[in-house]
């Protein structure tokens, strides 16, 4: 069952595995909101917990103390996020200090960290202030598959609320295989090594999603079922403390048996930010075993693997064309051990490459179909192994002039199994239905209907309003692009709709206007829903979501005439049953009588036909404009 986390929440993809190797994709997700925290890995559900620690106990060596591991070196692969400029970033001082400090507090593990080649630059500026419900995905094209990925980015929030960082727990997915950190968080001596023992399994101290732990030790204890799993971390109620004393300060709560907590303020898995500096044997020890089982989820499904590899040699022959509206890259593979390759894309010529695609191992072509063939924009394309120390293949360069075709942009991929589905868009005027169209999730989470849904007539001026319906698990966010001058792309100006404030509404309305100006014709509309924002990009891939477009045609602003007898100012007596506006031409039609009692009317122009009269107050104005 999938479970996903709301807006305050840091939620991430786990993905849990059969122990016989079958692979099945969780996302996290609650439908209570929560406060924010400063952590943003959420457990694995029980029955996964206990998958893993039934596969650790049938590789493992019994009785083993911690003092008898044999070291292991671990291979680090350190992206650090900066502006598109190439300002800010981690420092490399920082950095350096920052695994100097992990290293001396996993020792007692027998466990040390390098750098596995050298330090890979991101300079984007959506990708520096991370969003991490929905930059992840972005972010983990860039992973390579020999090393631990760890992003270092100027800010990192979940949904808007900031964290200091996010792991993942054991796990075979490679998109799995991270972890994402705070600049400021990377240097206070305890997050990156907190975030590093989830990455080996460990749990919060104060954790509940297993059952809250009580204070009682040896008899009637439930710290082996429940909290972190451990029995030497004391049971931690995170609540107030000194953190110049280090001294826990709640004498209000108490466990299941009224006992008051006396949680471990040093330890490193707990809250308690300016004291934690220590794990416990328990902890070391089950950190062993979930370097265990991710070793083991490596060696049954080969995704990646934590061995630093020689240099990988460049791809050579690179090449790129645009055609069937897409850019298709071909080259030719001259790494013998790539663990897959890493597509990435510029539009400036200095650099400022980011990943957009990603192919496995022994591949030698990438379609990119994310493309806006602008004729004011170019294209730059490198392709690089995904080893931690590869070298990039010599750019390519895609240019657009009047000759090619152009074509609407393929929205990046989405996933909308999981309710963050367009179920039905409709667009009314006055309450008359233009358009309604049901349909379920569609693949890639994109669905074209301009051919196969009657495009409704939307007129000059005119306002209109739409009605958008989803299952209502999730806050949504909707964003509508419309076309106007015909030029297959979806400009900035042509947004005609955004949700400011995400709703898990099920039924989500709004309004978009056709000026008075906008060209007549047939042209495409875009609706895009997005979970816990607004899209602001047409084309762009993003994690859940769907996208639907449909055709609509735009035509001239109707006359307007009388349908009956009847005062000017009621919306009956008129066919747009509406009231004539300064941008109508207005016709009263014979053997129908208009009155207008008071105050000034506006129009464009004005047809009284033979038998029609039309009755005005003493006060009455009428104004003409053009």
């Amino acid at each position: 069952m999938k479970v996903r986390l709301l807006a305050l929440l840091a939620v991430f993809w786990i993905v849990s595995i059969e122990w016989a190797g079958q692979v099945m994709a969780q996302k996290k997700k609650s439908t209570v909101e929560q406060l924010p925290r400063d952590c943003g890995t959420e457990p694995p559900a029980p029955d996964k917990v206990k998958k893993m620690e039934d596969a650790v106990k049938k590789k493992k060596k019994q009785g083993r103390s911690t003092e008898e591991y044999p070291t292991v070196q671990i291979p680090i692969k350190a992206h650090i996020v900066r502006k598109q400029n190439g300002t800010g970033g981690l420092s490399v001082e920082a950095l350096n200090s920052a695994l100097a400090t992990m290293n001396a507090q996993y020792q007692p593990l027998h466990m040390q960290f390098y750098l596995c080649g050298p330090i890979h630059y991101i300079d984007d500026d959506d990708l520096a202030d991370c969003e991490v419900l929905t930059d992840d995905a972005r972010l983990t094209l860039h992973n390579v598959n020999d090393a631990i990925n760890i992003y270092f980015c100027n800010n990192v929030n979940y949904g808007g609320s900031p964290i200091n960082g996010i792991s993942a727990f054991p796990s075979s997915d490679p998109r799995e295989n991270r972890i994402i950190m705070y600049n400021h968080a990377t240097s206070n001596g305890s997050t990156l090594a907190h975030e590093m023992g989830h990455y080996w399994s460990l749990l919060h101290t104060h954790e509940t999603s297993l059952g809250e732990e009580l204070v009682t030790r040896g008899e009637g204890a439930n710290c082996t079922t429940a909290g972190d799993l451990l029995c030497d971390t004391p049971a931690d109620r995170y609540s107030t403390y000194d953190p110049r004393t280090c001294t826990y300060t709640d004498t209000e709560h108490r466990d299941a048996r009224g006992e008051l907590y006396s949680p471990d303020l040093r330890n490193l898995m707990s809250y308690y930010h300016s004291c934690r500096n220590r794990f416990t044997e328990g902890q070391l020890g089950r950190m062993h075993e979930g370097y265990l089982y991710r070793m083991l989820l490596t060696e049954q499904h080969g995704t990646y693997k934590l061995v630093c590899q020689p240099e990988a040699p460049a791809p050579s022959q690179l090449t790129a064309l645009y055609q069937n509206c897409s850019i298709t890259l071909n080259w030719t593979d001259e790494a013998s051990d790539e663990g897959g390759y890493i597509i990435e894309r510029s539009t400036r010529p200095d650099g400022n490459f980011v990943a957009v695609g990603k192919v496995a191992a022994n591949s030698s072509q990438y379609t990119d179909r994310e493309v806006v063939a602008d004729p004011s924009r170019v294209y730059y394309y490198r392709v690089v192994a995904a080893n931690a120390s590869a070298v990039y293949s010599t750019p390519v360069t895609v240019a657009f002039d009047a000759s090619v075709t152009y074509c609407y942009c393929i929205p990046g991929s989405t996933n909308c199994n999981d309710d963050d589905v367009i179920s039905n868009f409709s667009i009314l005027h006055n309450g008359t239905s233009l358009l309604s169209h049901t349909s379920s999730c569609s693949p890639n989470g994109y669905s074209d209907y301009t051919t196969s849904v009657s495009p409704p007539s939307l007129s000059q001026g005119y306002t209109y309003s739409f009605t958008l319906r989803h299952p209502g698990r999730y806050r949504e966010g909707i964003t509508l692009w419309l076309d106007f001058n015909n030029n297959q792309l979806f400009e900035p100006e042509e947004m005609v709709y955004k949700l400011v404030f995400v709703s898990a509404d099920a039924v989500l309305t709004g309004s978009f206007n056709i000026p008075d100006q906008a060209p007549t014709g047939t042209t495409r509309l875009r609706v895009r829903l997005q979970y816990n924002q607004s899209p602001v990009e047409p084309c762009s891939a993003y994690e859940y979501g769907e996208t639907e477009d449909y055709a609509v045609t735009i035509v001239p602003r109707p006359l307007i005439s009388s349908v009956a007898s009847g005062s000017w100012s009621a919306p009956a007596t008129w066919s747009c049953n509406c009231v004539p506006t300064s941008k109508d031409q207005v016709i009263i039609e014979a053997g129908h009588s208009i009155t207008i009692d008071t105050g000034t009317i506006h129009m464009r122009s004005l047809e009284v036909k033979e038998g029609a009269t039309l009755d005005l107050a003493p006060d009455v104005q009428i104004s003409f404009q053009e």
